[in-house]
């Protein structure tokens, strides 16, 4: 009787022993069994998938990088602008209305015709995504165009205006949350008979028409 106890307990033993030793080989390896987020995923416009979500180029914006961000800008836009400041204290606080039309040059490049409204200015470029920053240089502050979200844009630097002796030093605006607003500024120099050259900073505001 005892024996046959000893026995039993024996095969026992060796049963869960081998049901452990089953069980380990049959681990699943976490390495060998994780699941491609990114499978079933295409990112449009060299977007790249990063666990299972496109990261996109700039310019590009979407689930999968399908839509460029410039649509927002393009149109007719009616602008008013107001002199801020000159070295031609007259002209300050000087307003006018006009309208610009926008257009895509790239994905993060855009063109204004019609600026300061004279139809011969055209082409005058401005990138979004970026906005005007400052960092200390051997304890100079030096300004530079820095990146920024898509409803930030920067005006080309030093950039002479077609047609005419005028020419932007900088500048830069932001589009409203809702895309039908546009504020900013930029700095303007141009010729001036008495003054030699006219110094102005030019505030705006653009309304989307159409």
């Amino acid at each position: 009787m005892k024996k046959s106890w000893i026995v039993g307990t024996a095969i026992t033993v060796l049963s869960i022993f081998s049901f452990s030793l089953y069980s380990s080989c049959k681990k699943t390896d976490p390495v060998s069994s994780a699941i491609d987020k990114c499978a079933n995923v295409t990112c449009q416009n060299n977007g790249t998938c990063i666990d299972g979500v496109c990261s996109c180029p700039l310019g590009y914006e979407g689930d999968a990088c399908e839509k460029q961000t410039n649509v927002s800008y393009l149109g007719e836009w009616e602008v008013t602008q107001v002199i801020a400041s000159s070295n031609d204290q007259s002209t300050i606080g000087n307003t006018k209305t006009y309208t610009i039309e926008i257009t895509e040059k790239t994905p993060t490049k855009l063109s204004i015709d019609n600026f300061l409204g004279e139809d011969y200015i055209k082409d005058v470029r401005i990138v979004i995504h970026q906005k005007i920053g400052a960092e200390v240089i051997d304890s100079v502050t030096v300004e530079s165009n820095v990146l920024a979200g898509a409803n930030n844009f920067v005006f080309e630097r030093n950039q002479p205006l077609s047609g005419s002796v005028k020419q932007i030093v900088k500048g830069e605006g932001e589009l409203s949350a809702n895309a039908i607003v546009i504020t900013g500024y930029f700095y303007l120099v141009s010729a001036h008979q008495t003054l030699g050259v006219l110094n102005e900073r030019i505030d705006f505001t653009a309304h989307y028409k159409k």
